[in-house]
């Protein structure tokens, strides 16, 4: 956990304080940041186990890999997008190197 995907100041009991040397120990030095690899890593977990349990569904070839590059977009631009916003540490919800 090298602290460049990470959120703003938290009081939530999962925060994470990252290394001073880090980007985010630099910008928020010994508080507690929101974690975006904890909330991907959920999102990720959520959608495999949701194609894990319809696999045997039929379906043209493909279409379980199309259903998860879907659902992994879907889930990192929300974790971005809703980890900006709420934080303002980026324009229109987007890392500065998105907008």
């Amino acid at each position: 956990m090298n602290g460049d995907a990470h959120g703003g100041p938290t009081t939530l009991p999962w925060g994470v304080v990252f290394a001073p040397q880090t980007p985010a120990g630099t910008q928020f030095p010994k508080h507690s940041s929101a974690s975006d690899m904890l909330y991907e890593w959920s999102s990720i977990w959520a959608f495999s186990l949701y194609l894990w349990t319809t696999r045997k569904r039929p379906a043209k070839d493909g279409y379980t890999t199309m259903r998860y590059l879907l659902l992994y977009s879907l889930g990192r631009f929300g974790v971005e997008f809703c980890e900006r916003i709420v934080c303002g540490l980026a324009h229109f919800g987007l890392r500065n190197s998105s907008a």
